[in-house]
């Protein structure tokens, strides 16, 4: 089973990735031991093809990921700072850990009287 990903704000699109800010929570995906940065200077580029089909990205909107193409190890690039300094990066940990739970039960309301 496939579900989408929200992991940032899309800041350009450009022929085959997306860029995007990232928060904290993103980067120590990739370096869990990694001090604190400030918010909003992360910047991950990604493939188009890892973005969800149904939620296309767009320029100030949220960026969605397919669970399905993340799993299949896709490669990105990090700018942790915002120096421009882009290192590569398994967007596959994006998913570690992310499974789809069981759908939950609808709940039965009593009657208000």
């Amino acid at each position: 089973m496939s579900f989408d990903i929200g992991i940032g704000k899309c800041i350009a699109i450009s022929k085959g990735t997306v860029e995007l800010h990232v928060d904290n929570s993103v980067v120590r995906k990739f370096f869990p031991r990694l001090p604190w940065q400030r918010e909003g200077t992360s910047v991950l580029r990604v493939p188009a093809a890892c973005c969800s089909e149904v939620r296309r990205p767009a320029v100030g909107g949220e960026v969605f990921l397919d669970h399905g193409a993340l799993a299949q190890s896709q490669k990105g690039w990090l700018d942790i700072d915002g120096s421009g300094s882009f290192k590569a990066v398994d967007l596959s940990s994006i998913a570690d850990g992310m499974a789809p739970g069981p759908a939950v039960a609808p709940v039965v309301k009593g009657r208000w009287r």
